[in-house]
């Protein structure tokens, strides 16, 4: 089911990274995203990785009225490999979310030169977030925690990093 669902959730966050690159600034959207002013730096153990410090950018964000949640996707590469970093967390606010609970989810797509893996947050970690700016402002924070690998249901993946986004505008639909 998650995987499921993070498949959706992945195909909307890459569209609006597609849709804020390739749309020009609209007098009805308050705020035009801008991507390179948003960035993750974590470290990451697994998945092929020792101690890796990895800078990831092309960060996207927006608040989903019908989910009461918040979505924050990053895109980047280790070494040859690509990585996408999903943050989804409840509501519009600051706090500290843990990824046991229903509401926090955490995903780390790695796509590498052997095939893709799904690393999700199906074991302990922690999304805080310690700034929660109006639209166009800013969204940061911190994610620590450990990943499974969604295909063996092994924790395969170790994350701890900041992370800081421009709030993209809400999504009423």
């Amino acid at each position: 089911m998650k995987t499921k669902k993070f498949a959706t959730l992945f195909i909307i966050m890459l569209s609006a990274v597609i849709f804020f690159a390739a749309c020009s600034k609209d007098s009805n959207n308050p705020v035009t995203p801008n991507p390179t002013n948003s960035g993750a730096s974590i470290k990451i153990n697994g998945g092929g990785f020792v101690n890796k410090q990895v800078n990831l950018s092309a960060g996207v964000s927006a608040y989903v009225v019908s989910d009461n949640a918040t979505y924050v996707q990053f895109v980047g590469t280790a070494d040859s490999d690509s990585l996408y970093l999903v943050f989804i967390f409840e509501g519009k606010q600051t706090g500290t979310f843990s990824w046991t609970s229903n509401s926090t989810e955490t995903y780390v797509l790695h796509i590498s030169q052997t095939g893709g893996v799904i690393y999700a947050n199906v074991a302990e970690g922690t999304t805080t977030v310690t700034s929660y700016g109006d639209v166009g402002g800013k969204i940061e924070g911190k994610a620590v925690g450990k990943l499974v690998d969604m295909d063996t249901q092994q924790i395969e993946m170790t994350i701890d990093g900041t992370f800081s986004v421009v709030r993209g505008p809400d999504d009423t639909e």
